[in-house]
């Protein structure tokens, strides 16, 4: 009589499922982003803006805490992406960069109270002309995670589109980030 068993359908599908979930955290490679390359368009008619993100950059609920987060997208708990923004007359990208130091400052200062300081510090801050217009960029983190800020000066507002992941996760947004500030733009 043979012994041997024969392993179910079902069961070979929960194993190929197992091992594809295993080898994505496992490598931290971006399948869906690979595969599909897919990118789509959010507009905003309330704050004037159109902005292109890869399409499994899912759109999340805004919390109170975040009072001037107008969008803010997650891609399975690897990042955030926050877009903040601030009524000014006639600002600067420096006006700009020194809210964002603000704000900083208020995530390490909630952190402290907290009793978990953050300790935010700056790694680099550098300028990109992007379509016609200076963009301070900022380089920002601790041991454990990493933010890019981008500082968006226009006539009558400010504009924060902040990145924050972890160390090793930070290579894999870098690209798809800068291509997404890179499309930010007015509408007409």
């Amino acid at each position: 009589m043979n012994s041997k068993r024969k392993i179910p359908p079902i069961g070979s599908i929960v194993f190929v499922i197992c091992w594809l979930i295993f080898f994505y955290f496992a490598t931290n490679i971006r399948p869906l982003a690979i595969i599909t390359n897919a990118w789509t368009q959010k507009e905003s008619i309330e704050y004037g803006y159109s902005i292109e993100h890869p399409a499994e950059w899912v759109k999340q609920s805004l919390s109170r805490e975040d009072d001037d987060v107008i969008l803010l997208l997650r891609n399975a708990g690897a990042f955030t992406l926050r877009i903040r923004r601030q009524t000014a007359e006639n600002p600067t990208p420096e006006d700009v960069a020194a809210w964002g130091k603000a704000v900083i400052g208020e995530r390490n200062q909630r952190a402290r109270m907290k009793g978990n300081p953050l300790g935010l510090a700056d790694i680099e801050i550098k300028e990109e002309i992007i379509n016609g217009e200076k963009v301070i960029f900022r380089k920002y983190g601790t041991a454990e995670s990493v933010n890019l800020d981008a500082y968006i000066a226009r006539e009558n507002d400010m504009i924060i589109i902040a990145l924050a992941t972890s160390h090793g996760q930070f290579s894999l947004y870098e690209e798809d980030f800068m291509r997404t500030v890179r499309s930010f733009s007015p509408m007409q």
